[in-house]
């Protein structure tokens, strides 16, 4: 009996020690992803939207905070950024299925022009992987208007490594002529 408990206790360790998420030499690191310009378009809100469960039927929305680090819940969520007018917002709230019917309708890829509610991203990464080196990111994206609609762009990087440096990039706005920039500092 207490050879049978033992291999029971075994097998219960080997199968909780082998469902890691996690490989070795393969981690996730600390990513603060922001939106750092929303108080330059006060005539809108920017919701952040993730389904919780894989059908999608339960669902997660918040208003982005400028300079906030933006959350999705589990790292394996889908996220998506939508925005719409401060005006639509203050007469629907937060709850308006709209939102829903905006990513079951065109699956988060568009949107069209006269929808009250716009796709404005569904490819920001929040969860950082990487090599041993990297410790923790920091990017911030920016609003920008192009061609009578909202988009949004990488604008700056920092990334913080084990030995204490740190690399800043800098990115220019879309359809301007300017190049990207790198700076480290030890």
């Amino acid at each position: 009996m207490k050879k049978i408990n033992i291999a029971i206790i075994g097998l219960l360790f080997a199968s909780i020690s082998s469902s890691a998420n996690v490989l070795p030499n393969d981690f996730y690191i600390k990513r603060c992803v922001k939106i750092v310009n929303i108080n330059e378009f006060p005539n809108i809100v920017v919701i952040g939207y993730y389904p919780v469960n894989r059908t999608g039927s339960f669902v997660k929305k918040y208003v982005v905070n400028q300079d906030s680090c933006l959350t999705k819940g589990n790292k394996f969520n889908r996220f998506y950024l939508l925005w719409t007018t401060k005006s639509y917002f203050d007469s629907t709230g937060i709850f308006d299925p709209q939102y829903e019917k905006v990513i079951q309708d065109f699956g988060g890829e568009k949107t069209t022009p006269d929808s009250p509610i716009h796709l404005l991203s569904n490819e920001i990464e929040l969860n950082g992987k990487d090599t041993l080196k990297l410790v923790s990111e920091e990017l911030s994206y920016k609003l920008y208007m192009s061609s009578a609609d909202i988009s949004l762009y990488l604008s700056r990087k920092i990334s913080h490594f084990i030995d204490n440096t740190e690399k800043t990039m800098t990115f220019p706005q879309p359809g301007t002529v300017e190049r990207p920039q790198s700076k480290e500092n030890h």
